[in-house]
Protein backbone atom coordinates (compact mmCIF):
# COMPACT_ATOMS: atom_id res chain seq x y z
CA UNK A 1 0.00 0.00 0.00
CA UNK A 2 2.90 2.37 0.80
CA UNK A 3 4.26 1.84 -2.71
CA UNK A 4 0.92 2.84 -4.25
CA UNK A 5 0.71 6.01 -2.13
CA UNK A 6 4.22 7.01 -3.17
CA UNK A 7 3.46 6.30 -6.82
CA UNK A 8 0.28 8.38 -6.54
CA UNK A 9 2.26 11.34 -5.15
CA UNK A 10 4.78 11.16 -7.99
CA UNK A 11 2.01 10.70 -10.55
CA UNK A 12 0.15 13.74 -9.18
CA UNK A 13 3.29 15.87 -9.38
CA UNK A 14 3.88 14.62 -12.93
CA UNK A 15 0.32 15.53 -13.87
CA UNK A 16 0.76 18.97 -12.31
CA UNK A 17 3.91 19.40 -14.43
CA UNK A 18 1.89 18.54 -17.54
CA UNK A 19 -0.76 21.04 -16.53
CA UNK A 20 1.84 23.76 -15.96
CA UNK A 21 3.34 23.08 -19.39
CA UNK A 22 -0.08 23.46 -20.99
CA UNK A 23 -0.86 26.68 -19.08
CA UNK A 24 2.50 28.46 -19.16
CA UNK A 25 3.52 29.48 -22.68
CA UNK A 26 7.23 28.69 -22.32
CA UNK A 27 9.35 26.10 -24.18
CA UNK A 28 9.97 24.08 -21.00
CA UNK A 29 9.26 20.34 -20.87
CA UNK A 30 6.60 19.12 -18.47
CA UNK A 31 9.19 16.93 -16.74
CA UNK A 32 11.19 20.01 -15.76
CA UNK A 33 8.08 21.64 -14.31
CA UNK A 34 7.40 18.44 -12.37
CA UNK A 35 10.94 18.23 -11.00
CA UNK A 36 10.91 21.88 -9.92
CA UNK A 37 7.50 21.39 -8.33
CA UNK A 38 8.76 18.32 -6.45
CA UNK A 39 11.83 20.28 -5.28
CA UNK A 40 9.63 23.12 -4.02
CA UNK A 41 7.32 20.69 -2.23
CA UNK A 42 10.29 18.92 -0.62
CA UNK A 43 11.90 22.21 0.48
CA UNK A 44 8.58 23.48 1.85
CA UNK A 45 8.07 20.26 3.80
CA UNK A 46 4.77 19.52 2.06
CA UNK A 47 6.26 16.27 0.79
CA UNK A 48 8.79 14.45 2.93
CA UNK A 49 11.53 12.41 1.26
CA UNK A 50 10.25 9.25 2.93
CA UNK A 51 6.92 9.76 1.14
CA UNK A 52 8.51 9.23 -2.29
CA UNK A 53 11.76 7.39 -1.52
CA UNK A 54 10.82 3.80 -2.36
CA UNK A 55 9.23 4.60 -5.72
CA UNK A 56 12.00 7.09 -6.58
CA UNK A 57 14.65 4.47 -5.89
CA UNK A 58 12.81 1.96 -8.07
CA UNK A 59 12.49 4.46 -10.93
CA UNK A 60 16.21 5.17 -10.72
CA UNK A 61 16.93 1.43 -10.97
CA UNK A 62 14.94 1.08 -14.19
CA UNK A 63 15.98 4.41 -15.71
CA UNK A 64 18.11 2.83 -18.48
CA UNK A 65 14.99 1.08 -19.78
CA UNK A 66 13.25 4.43 -20.10
CA UNK A 67 15.79 5.48 -22.76
CA UNK A 68 15.04 2.55 -25.09
CA UNK A 69 12.23 4.37 -26.97
CA UNK A 70 14.51 7.35 -27.54
CA UNK A 71 17.28 5.17 -28.97
CA UNK A 72 14.82 3.31 -31.19
CA UNK A 73 13.52 6.66 -32.48
CA UNK A 74 17.04 7.86 -33.30
CA UNK A 75 17.88 4.62 -35.11
CA UNK A 76 14.64 4.71 -37.09
CA UNK A 77 15.39 8.30 -38.18
CA UNK A 78 19.09 7.69 -38.85
CA UNK A 79 19.02 9.26 -42.32
CA UNK A 80 18.02 12.63 -40.83
CA UNK A 81 20.27 12.25 -37.77
CA UNK A 82 23.35 11.34 -39.82
CA UNK A 83 23.44 14.84 -41.32
CA UNK A 84 23.40 16.66 -37.97
CA UNK A 85 25.18 14.20 -35.66
CA UNK A 86 28.16 16.49 -34.88
CA UNK A 87 25.82 19.24 -33.65
CA UNK A 88 23.82 16.70 -31.66
CA UNK A 89 27.01 15.40 -30.05
CA UNK A 90 28.10 18.91 -29.03
CA UNK A 91 24.66 19.70 -27.62
CA UNK A 92 24.60 16.38 -25.72
CA UNK A 93 28.02 16.98 -24.17
CA UNK A 94 27.28 20.60 -23.24
CA UNK A 95 23.85 19.64 -21.97
CA UNK A 96 25.36 16.93 -19.79
CA UNK A 97 27.80 19.38 -18.21
CA UNK A 98 25.00 21.90 -17.63
CA UNK A 99 22.81 19.26 -15.98
CA UNK A 100 25.68 18.16 -13.73
CA UNK A 101 26.34 21.79 -12.74
CA UNK A 102 22.65 22.47 -12.10
CA UNK A 103 22.35 19.31 -10.01
CA UNK A 104 25.39 20.32 -7.97
CA UNK A 105 24.10 23.84 -7.38
CA UNK A 106 20.66 22.51 -6.46
CA UNK A 107 22.19 20.04 -4.02
CA UNK A 108 24.23 22.82 -2.41
CA UNK A 109 21.11 24.97 -2.13
CA UNK A 110 19.12 22.16 -0.51
CA UNK A 111 21.94 21.42 1.95
CA UNK A 112 22.22 25.13 2.84
CA UNK A 113 18.47 25.34 3.47
CA UNK A 114 18.57 22.19 5.60
CA UNK A 115 21.47 23.57 7.69
CA UNK A 116 19.55 26.81 8.29
CA UNK A 117 16.48 24.89 9.40
CA UNK A 118 18.51 22.90 11.94
CA UNK A 119 19.87 26.06 13.57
Amino acid sequence: MRFLKQAAIILAITAAGELLRAVIPAPIPAGVYGMVLLLVLLLAGVVRPAQVETVSDRLMEIMPLLFVPLIVGVVSQWAAVRVIWPALLIVAVLGTFLVIAAAGWTTQLVLRVQRRRRK
